[in-house]
């Protein structure tokens, strides 16, 4: 529909947003090579950070993991683009490679996943099997990343989010989880957070469990319209989580304290 719409009115081509929505379009249909050099030429236009941070997504997903995880490094300010930058230095070190050219049917033919992750270094089975290996030897922290990069390489795999979410915990890593938590929850919505309670639901003693579903309850008892939000506090070597309730700063054109 993009391609009729330039031959119909050729100008439309010539627009700054148009190779950004092409590239993007193309992206979701999971044909990256085209769309990082679309985004390419949308950056030579408007080299915005966000723009950017979608540019070095398709370079990631083509392979030139090097070269995204250096413009995540210089651009990175919301969750998703930090926790990629963060699994594309993880991948690089665990694999050895900056870039390749990937092989995904022939990953999938391998039944170990360190030869698969050679083949592919973004095959979502591959590392799903390796986290599973890092939980076995109790390296949480490890295994979250392994699991996070088989949730953006599956990227619908609910349950590989769930269990990067359950390895964040676990290691007590609380500014992760509060970003796989933001991820996660504007991917799958608030069914995501819902989810992972009931995912650690047999864990009755579970601190964080019970803090978070008596926030989420006392939001529920409120009829109040303002924004909610759920904010992680930083605790010694631990944390707690702290339900804080954030009013909006102007009220019928006047501007307010904000109330929590």
């Amino acid at each position: 529909m993009y391609h009729r719409a330039v031959r119909l009115w050729p100008d439309y081509g010539e627009r700054q947003y148009f190779n950004e929505e092409l590239a993007g379009l193309l992206f979701d249909s999971r044909r990256y090579s085209l769309s990082n050099q679309l985004y390419a030429k949308a950056v030579e236009e408007n080299a915005t950070g966000d723009l950017l941070c979608r540019y070095a997504d398709a370079l990631f997903f083509s392979g030139e993991f090097s070269k995204a995880v250096q413009i995540w490094d210089d651009h990175a300010n919301a969750p998703e683009w930090v926790l990629k930058r963060d699994c594309g230095k993880a991948l690089i070190e665990n694999l050895g490679l900056k870039s390749q050219i990937r092989r995904p049917l022939d990953a999938m033919a391998e039944d170990d996943f360190e030869a698969a992750l050679q083949l592919d270094g973004l095959d979502p089975r591959a590392w799903w099997n390796f986290g599973q290996s890092l939980v076995a030897a109790q390296k949480h922290k490890e295994a979250m990343v392994t699991f996070l990069l088989s949730a953006f390489s599956s990227r619908m795999d609910k349950e590989a989010w769930f269990n990067a979410l359950a390895c964040a915990h676990n290691a007590n890593e609380a500014v992760s989880m509060a970003a796989i938590l933001s991820v996660g929850m504007s991917w799958f919505g608030e069914d995501f957070f819902v989810g992972f309670l009931d995912q650690i639901g047999d864990v009755k003693d579970d601190k964080f469990r019970k803090m978070a579903m008596e926030a989420m309850t006392a939001f529920a008892d409120t009829k109040d319209t303002s924004s909610v939000t759920l904010r992680f506090h930083e605790w010694g070597p631990k944390y707690d989580l702290l339900a804080t309730r954030e009013m909006s700063l102007f009220v019928d054109g006047d501007i307010h304290e904000p109330e929590s």
